[in-house]
């Protein structure tokens, strides 16, 4: 083999080994079960945008699911997440099922 064929292939194989730890690292691991009444607003407000909005979408589930209903009203969806991030905003300790339920109007009951 010609001497410079080795050493494209050697700076290749280089190149490979300092990018396989990039590549080789993995996300933390997800929990298997996540119970609902002990997440935070603080845990959903660090939360990255892809868990955020799937913590949200199953909590508006969750909701909907308590009263039974099986209509699904986008803008009021929409008004509502925004509620909910603002009290959540400014109450990092409350539970996302009271901050659901304040949104809601159904605080203490």
């Amino acid at each position: 083999m010609k001497r410079s064929a080795l050493y494209g292939r050697a700076v290749l194989l280089l190149a490979a080994a300092l990018c396989a730890p990039a590549y080789a690292q993995t996300p933390p691991p997800v929990p298997k079960v996540i119970e609902l009444k002990t997440v935070t607003c603080n845990d959903l407000l660090n939360a990255q945008l892809l868990d955020r909005t799937a913590a949200i979408m199953y909590l508006w589930g969750y909701e909907a699911g308590k009263t039974g209903a099986t209509a699904y009203y986008p803008a009021t969806t929409q008004a509502n997440t925004r509620k909910l991030m603002k009290l959540c905003e400014a109450h990092h300790g409350m539970t996302l099922v009271d901050a659901a339920a304040t949104v809601l109007g159904n605080a203490g009951k």
